[in-house]
Parts: structure tokens; C-alpha cells; sequence
């Protein structure tokens, strides 16, 4: 190789010029010292996988005397001078590659977002880099949270309806079919690497208890780590690939309870934030079954699943009730497929207000009705039933199951809900509770003793 400073670096460049992996524009940075180029890889293990990937707790220190930028298609060295390198070479390939940065930026938005997740979450890399509207203060985030099968689908649907279709955009063409924004993003795990690597989210000793496994679709350790500055500021990017930014409400949901991370998150952007919160009868809504498609990822145990109903509800009403969470609805699904359906409209009008976007009000003040088949619902509520006629049927066989069932009796008819008459509902109101009615503080200590008091118990085996 030349042993001059400036050639051996451009020598050393064309050996290690290569394809990149992730389909978008990204920084390399790459040392060298006299002759020889240490090369940084930003997709190694240790790289930037989202809060659990590698914990890692700073980035490596790094020369920046000298930094190898790549894109798809091209490739461009900033080069400073060595000791005892000639001033003139460094002058000119300062001034070279800062006039290369510049043209290059000016086409290509550099993110440090091409991380993966491990096997399980989000394997696709972003189909281009985000362009992100120039006003987000004129925008929204509406986040549509529920446990699995709690009708989470049907009200993003009744929301885009609700707010006005020319106001509103919701996710469309993400890596999976349901279009949700959990697998629109590489910055946290996704329920279905959380079922599977349940230590993410609780301690060993949970990990064995099917009690415990509620804590998957809030997981405490990934809002107390948050995600870091990079990451929280990059949601947004990242969700964005998938929406129209011309319109100011823009829709996301996932059958996760992620409400104070994604609060967090959000936040952190400046960008404003609401959360319609979905409940379902307790038998109705439960983890997703994964087993048939991974047979190794169990999600839960039949018997356990009122427990976790108790344990998820418990948890996300005391935060709601905090308030540590500005802007909030929780809406029951059974209210919102109801044949009047004034639930969308009342939602819809909170929505609106909590997200204050004045300009587009009173264009959508007035009620809109969700257009869909009964025949279509009436067919999801006869496999409704019949699933919850067969976890109620378990749970009546198992003596910890069957007295919780009891126990819990008096706080579900406050829901409207009934052990009696599979699926009977009485709506108390359209929206159960809200930034402007908190949860009750005498029903949430009802509802925590019940947690504290079961959790201690021996329930494996069934007596």
C-alpha cells in the first residue's frame, strides 16, 4: 500500500468499500490511525437495536479526525491529516469532503434508525427515510390501546370515521398486514418478542408464573428506561413513513398497553398526544394465542387469563389516574358496537378538544355514524360467546379462578359487565372514564387489594 497519508486512506477506502444492509441512508464512522482503518459496523450486535438490545450504556468513543460516510450508492471520506501529514493535503480534502457532505445531505436524510430487533420483533427495515412535516404542532398522535381482541381494529376504524376521513390518516402499508405501530417501528419490542423473551418485562420469577404474564403488554422495565433522547425523538420518523402528514390527526394501534411509554416517547417530540384506551369483557380479551404459529412463544395459561384481565386493568387505570398521562379516553367495546353508537361520536368530540386543534373543530362537531354490517358483527359476537362461554367454564373448574370470580363480581357490574349472562352489557356511559373523570380512587384500592391478595396464592395446580 502508498505510504502516503492521504492515498493509504483512499487505498484503504476502495478495500472496504461494500454494500449496505438496512435500504436507507446511514453514518459509518470509521478510525485510522497512520495507515491503518478500524472499521465501526453500525449493524453489529451491540448496535442500535432499540432499549433492550445490548443495553448499551454510551456509544464508543470515536476519532473524528476521520469518518467514512456510505449510502446505498456512493461513498464519501473526510480526511484530516495524520502527524507529520503535509498541511496542504489536509486543506484540500477538508474542504472537499465538507462541499460532498453538504450536495450529499441536501439529497439523503441521514437516521440512525436501521437497527433491528432480534428474532421476533420488527425485521424490516424502513422502506425509505421519514419525511417529517415541517409544522408537528398542528398535528396529533391518536393511539388506540387494548389487549388483544378487545376490538382495538374496530375502533381505529370508528375513529377515522369519527374524526373525518379528510382529517385524519391512519397507518396504511406496514411490514404486517394489521397495519399496527408496534411493527412500524425499530425502537421497542413488539408484543410478540416480548411473549417470547419474557424477561424483557418481568423477573425470573414471574417469567414462571402465568399470574405474571399480564406485565408483557405494559412492561414495567421498558418505561423506566424510557427509550434514550435518539430514539424518542425518532418515533415519529419512524411512524411517519406510514401516514399522510397533510392531515392533522394521525392514527396508530397496537393490542399493547404501552400508554406511558408511548406518552413518554411522543412527548418528548413536542408533538401532541391522546390515548383511546379499549376494554372488553374480561373472558372476551385476552393475549394473543401464538402457539399455533410459534409453537414454543406461550402467552398464557387458560385458568390465569381473569387474573391477568385484573392485573393489566389494575395497572393501567392507577396510571390513567395519576395523571400522568394528559390526554385520555377509555371506551368499552361493547358501547361502541352498541346500535345507536353515540360512543363514536362522544369519543371523537374528546378527542378532538383534548388534542386542541381549533382550525379543524368545527368542521367535525357534528355526529358521524360508523357504517358497517351487522351481519359482519353479528358473526364476531357469536365466536365471542362461544369463547367466553368455554374460558368462563375453566375458570369456574379451578378454585383460585372460581373465587376470584366472586371476588371480582361487584367491580365488573361497575363496567356493566355480568358473570350470569355470558356477553350481557349495561352501559353506564359512552365513555367509562377520561382526563375529565378519572378512574375512582376507592374502586382502584378495590381492584389493587384483589391483585395483591390472589398473586400470593399457590394457583398451580387446580384443586
Amino acid at each position: 500500500p502508498p505510504q502516503d497519508s492521504c492515498v493509504s486512506s483512499l487505498y484503504n477506502m476502495n478495500r472496504l468499500r461494500g454494500t449496505t444492509t438496512n435500504g436507507v441512508g446511514k453514518v459509518r464512522l470509521t478510525q485510522h490511525r497512520t495507515s491503518r482503518i478500524s472499521r465501526r459496523d453500525s449493524d453489529s450486535s451491540e448496535g442500535n437495536r432499540g432499549p433492550y438490545a445490548g443495553r448499551r450504556k454510551r456509544r464508543d468513543a470515536f476519532d473524528p479526525t476521520a469518518a467514512l460516510v456510505e449510502d446505498d450508492s456512493q461513498s464519501l471520506l473526510l480526511l484530516t491529516s495524520n502527524r507529520g501529514s503535509r498541511p496542504f493535503h489536509t486543506a484540500v480534502a477538508v474542504f472537499l469532503a465538507l462541499s460532498l457532505l453538504i450536495a450529499f445531505s441536501s439529497e439523503t436524510e441521514i437516521l440512525s434508525v436501521g437497527s433491528r430487533h432480534r428474532k421476533g420483533g420488527a425485521k424490516q427495515a424502513l422502506r425509505h427515510p421519514a419525511r417529517i412535516a415541517e409544522n408537528w404542532g398542528e398535528r396529533c398522535v391518536v393511539n388506540v390501546h387494548g389487549i388483544h381482541h378487545s376490538g382495538t381494529g374496530f375502533v381505529r376504524d370508528a375513529l377515522y370515521e369519527g374524526l373525518g376521513r379528510e382529517e385524519t390518516s391512519k397507518m396504511s402499508n406496514t411490514p404486517k398486514s394489521q397495519n399496527e405501530g408496534q411493527h412500524a417501528q425499530t425502537l421497542y419490542p413488539s408484543d410478540l418478542m416480548r411473549t417470547r423473551e419474557k424477561s424483557l418485562c418481568m423477573t425470573e420469577e414471574e417469567v414462571n408464573n402465568p399470574l405474571a404474564w399480564g406485565k408483557v403488554l405494559y412492561c414495567p422495565p421498558m418505561v423506566i428506561a424510557n427509550a434514550p433522547d435518539n430514539a424518542s425523538k425518532n418515533i415519529l420518523h419512524e411512524w411517519s413513513t406510514y401516514w399522510d402528514l397533510k392531515k392533522p390527526y394521525l392514527l396508530q394501534k397496537s393490542p399493547t398497553m404501552d400508554v406511558h411509554y408511548l406518552e413518554m416517547a411522543i412527548r418528548s417530540t413536542g408533538v401532541s398526544a391522546f390515548h383511546v384506551v379499549v376494554m372488553r369483557h374480561p373472558f372476551a380479551a385476552h393475549p394473543y394465542d401464538w402457539t399455533p404459529y410459534y409453537p414454543d412463544v406461550v402467552s398464557y395459561e387458560t385458568t390465569s387469563l381473569l387474573f391477568v384481565w385484573l392485573d393489566i386493568w389494575t395497572h393501567t387505570l392507577e396510571l390513567l389516574a395519576s395523571e400522568k398521562v394528559p390526554k385520555f379516553g377509555v371506551v368499552q367495546y361493547e358501547a361502541m358496537v352498541a346500535p345507536q353508537q353515540q360512543t363514536t361520536s362522544d369519543i371523537s368530540a374528546l378527542v378532538h378538544e383534548g388534542c386542541e386543534i381549533d382550525e379543524v373543530l368545527a368542521k367535525t362537531q357534528e355526529s358521524r355514524r360508523l357504517e358497517t354490517r351487522e351481519k359482519d358483527l353479528d358473526e364476531i359476537e357469536a365466536r365471542t360467546q362461544e369463547k367466553v362461554v368455554f374460558h368462563q367454564g375453566l375458570c369456574m373448574k379451578h378454585r383460585f379462578c372460581l373465587r376470584l370470580m366472586k371476588d371480582l363480581k361487584p367491580i365488573i357490574e361497575e363496567f356493566g359487565y355480568s358473570w350470569d349472562v355470558p356477553l350481557t352489557f349495561e352501559s353506564r356511559d359512552s365513555i367509562l372514564f377520561s382526563y375529565k373523570k378519572l378512574p375512582n380512587e376507592d374502586l382502584l384500592m378495590k381492584m389493587k387489594v384483589l391483585v395483591d391478595h390472589y398473586k400470593k396464592m399457590d394457583w398451580y395446580p387446580a384443586a
